[in-house]
């Protein structure tokens, strides 16, 4: 049983408890709207945390002891940026994986299979990234999950990509019952970089620094020229504290 479903049930015989003390004790009935109002707070803090566990299980720690981290990228293909990831991956003998957007990945298969070339992890990010795909009815975001990994497959040569993450990091009831028919693995991070929104790459590291820990999964996004000098100050301070890099799928 999810959290959800725990919530529901405490939150119903909190309600129906409180419904009971109403009716016998004449206590105002208003405050029983805070109780909804708790409800509705909880849920969609849990739905835009990946890693609250609210509605499915994510992977947001490798789970290993050893001094290795896992580099994510987010949001690409991107012809002129994911180039010089891979490039930048490849001088240091780094893998990763690569959570991609289905739409890009078919404009520019050559990248997608780059990727898998170099011995990355292709993982699912949708198909189009929209931002009212958490909103979408459960046949629309099954239909935008299924068409990425065709892409994918066909691409890549993979039976069926494995690994999936939610556009934003947000997380439903329907998605959740999609992840289980199409038995993906969710990816979530522990290092969030912000890295699509901040500009100073100073404060970026410092974002780094304070949270990096062995089997850290760190979120990086490879839709932007900001990426290629903070990717070369991650991989400066993490070697220069003694860390590894390895593929998420193979730390634990």
């Amino acid at each position: 049983m999810t959290p959800f479903a725990w919530i529901n049930i405490v939150f119903f015989a909190v309600l129906a408890a409180a419904l009971v003390l109403v009716n016998f004790t004449g206590l105002d009935p208003w405050w029983l709207l805070t109780l909804p109002v708790l409800w509705l707070g909880i849920t969609v803090t849990g739905s835009a945390r990946i890693c609250s566990g609210l509605f499915l299980r994510a992977l947001c720690n490798t789970g290993t002891h050893r001094n290795e981290i896992a580099l994510t990228f987010d949001d690409g293909p991107t012809p002129g940026v994911t180039e010089k990831v891979l490039s930048l991956l490849r001088e240091n003998n780094i893998k990763a994986a690569f959570f991609v957007v289905g739409s890009k990945a078919e404009k520019y298969p050559e990248l997608i299979r780059e990727i898998h070339k170099q011995g990355h992890l292709p993982g699912n990010h949708s198909f189009s990234h929209g931002f009212w795909f958490d909103l979408k009815g459960y046949a629309a975001m099954k239909a935008e999950l299924d068409r990425t990994d065709r892409i994918i497959e066909k691409h890549t040569g993979l039976d069926k990509p494995l690994y999936f993450r939610p556009p934003y990091g947000v997380t439903t009831p329907v998605l959740a019952k999609i992840v289980r028919e199409n038995n993906y693995m969710v990816v979530g991070w522990s290092v969030g970089m912000w890295d699509s929104t901040l500009k100073d790459i100073r404060k970026m590291m410092a974002r780094f620094k304070k949270q990096v820990r062995p089997g850290a999964i760190v979120l990086l996004h490879d839709n932007h020229g900001r990426i290629i000098p903070l990717l070369k100050e991650i991989i400066q301070e993490a070697k220069r504290q003694g860390y590894s890099f390895a593929r998420v799928d193979e730390t634990a």
